[in-house]
């Protein structure tokens, strides 16, 4: 029931442009933000941290352990599928437009007419969608699997409350490091699946010298397909959102789908071979 779950949720986050991760950021961004307003100068900011991080942990929890029972877990199966509507968020070829739009362009330093100005760019916007794919789509569908419905809310709420929260408080200033760690070994996961879906042969060496280092692995997937991939370099005559660039970002976007598709058979293995209770 949980790989047809996570199947229908990730055909009807393809199939639909509801903001639904934009929609939880504003809704916990004014939570926390009444949450300081009240609290003032006064008290500890580890109060957040009890409302932001436990007590949707402990509802959750509770709600599921109540309906797991009730109407053969249909209702818990729908929280469930809310969760993953909610936390599994696809990369669309739009967001590769978003963030070429949002990210400032550094024309003071590499005119980004220029062929390595181009490169950097892309590099830039690349990492960010990296970002994104790794911390609302692919983590969360790991810890997911890994830990069920409260594995990926208690993931998914470190997130948002690294990206929400101002870093003055206490407890987000750790939340970097600990996001790190809870993105080894997923990262190292979509790393070899990348390199399995492109050109295994070409990655092999890269991954048997950086898998187990603590580099990020958005940045070691970038080296990953600069290898596996071969795009052709950036010529002066090509420019942000061109043949060569959009040709660049469809590559890497079927290469994030094929991955997508190949975690999900993984799913599916482990849902035959091992029942998730």
């Amino acid at each position: 029931m949980k790989l047809w779950i996570v199947m229908l949720a990730l055909w009807l986050q393809h199939r639909s442009s509801l903001p639904a991760l934009d929609l939880m950021r504003d809704i916990l961004g004014s939570w926390s933000q009444s949450l300081r307003d009240r609290r003032g100068t006064q008290g500890s900011g580890w109060s957040t941290f009890l409302l932001w991080m436990l007590l949707p942990l402990l509802v959750a929890g509770f709600v599921l352990h109540l309906l797991q029972g009730v109407l053969w877990g249909l209702p818990a199966d729908g929280v469930f599928l809310l969760l993953a509507l909610l936390f599994l968020v696809p990369v669309r070829p739009s967001t590769w437009q978003t963030f070429a739009e949002t990210i400032p362009k550094a024309e003071d330093a590499l005119p980004n007419t220029s062929s390595k100005g181009l490169e950097l760019r892309y590099a830039d916007v690349q990492a960010q969608v990296f970002n994104v794919v790794l911390r609302h789509s692919l983590a969360p569908f790991f810890w997911l699997v890994v830990l069920g419905p409260l594995g990926l809310l208690a993931y998914a709420l470190l997130v948002l409350a690294q990206e929400t929260l101002p870093a003055t408080e206490p407890w987000v200033l750790p939340l970097p490091q600990l996001l790190a760690w809870a993105d080894w070994l997923p990262g190292r996961c979509w790393l070899v699946s990348a390199a399995m879906m492109s050109d295994f042969a070409q990655g092999i060496d890269q991954l048997k010298r950086e898998t187990v280092t603590k580099r990020p692995a958005q940045d070691l997937l970038a080296e990953l397909l600069s290898q596996t991939l071969k795009h052709t370099e950036f010529s002066d005559d090509d420019e942000e959102g061109g043949a060569a660039w959009s040709l660049r970002v469809q590559r890497v976007q079927a290469l994030l789908r094929r991955v997508q598709v190949f975690w999900i058979v993984m799913l599916a293995i482990l849902t035959i071979y091992a029942p998730l209770s």
